[in-house]
C-alpha cells in the first residue's frame, strides 16, 4: 500500500506536464477578433522606420479609416475595438466597433493618426525601449502592428497597439 501511494506521488508530475497549456499571446483584457494575418513582426531600425515612412508620406492618403486596438495591462475601455476615420490629416471621428458609438471627446484623444502610430514607434526607438516589435503594411507602408516592452524584467509596462484594417477615403 506505502509502495502505490509513493507511485502515485512520483506520477502526479508527469500528469501535469502532459495538460494542455493554457497560456495565452493575447493581453488580458483582449478578446479574439477576426483579422487578415499581420505582416511579419521585426525589430525596427532608424532607416526601416524611415523607409516605410517615406513610403505612407509618398502614398497622398490624408483621408482614410482604419479599425485599431491599443493593446496593453490597461483598463478595459482603453483597449476597446475601435474605428478611426482621419480627414485631411485629423482625426474626425472615433466609434466603439461593438456599439457602433461614438467615443466621447476625452475618450477620442487617445486614438491619432497613422502619422501619430509612426511616432508612437519613434519614440520607443528614442527612448530606447527594452524591446520592439514592428510589422509595417507590404505596400503602403503603415505601421500594421507595435509591441513595446519599455523596461525588460519589469510587468505589464508594455503597450502596443494593432490596426485590422486600412481604407483610403476617397477625396472630396
Amino acid at each position: 500500500m506505502k509502495t502505490s501511494r509513493i507511485a502515485a506521488w512520483l506520477l502526479l508530475p508527469l500528469v501535469f506536464l502532459s495538460l494542455p497549456s493554457c497560456g495565452s499571446d493575447r493581453m488580458p483584457n483582449q478578446p479574439r477578433i477576426a483579422a487578415p494575418a499581420p505582416p511579419p513582426t521585426s525589430t525596427p531600425t532608424d532607416s526601416v522606420l524611415a523607409a516605410n515612412q517615406a513610403i505612407w508620406s509618398s502614398s497622398g492618403i490624408d483621408s482614410y479609416r482604419y479599425r485599431f486596438r491599443w493593446e496593453c495591462y490597461c483598463v478595459t475601455e482603453y483597449g476597446r475595438l475601435v474605428d478611426v476615420t482621419v480627414t485631411g490629416g485629423r482625426v474626425v471621428s472615433v466609434v466603439d466597433a461593438a456599439t457602433r458609438r461614438p467615443l466621447d471627446a476625452q475618450a477620442a484623444a487617445q486614438y491619432v493618426t497613422v502619422d501619430g502610430l509612426f511616432d508612437f514607434v519613434r519614440t520607443a526607438i528614442n527612448a530606447p525601449a527594452a524591446s520592439i516589435q514592428s510589422a509595417f503594411d507590404p505596400t503602403l507602408g503603415y505601421p500594421a502592428s507595435t509591441y513595446v516592452d519599455y523596461v525588460a524584467g519589469m510587468a505589464d509596462e508594455e503597450k502596443g497597439f494593432r490596426i485590422y484594417g486600412l481604407t483610403p477615403l476617397r477625396n472630396r
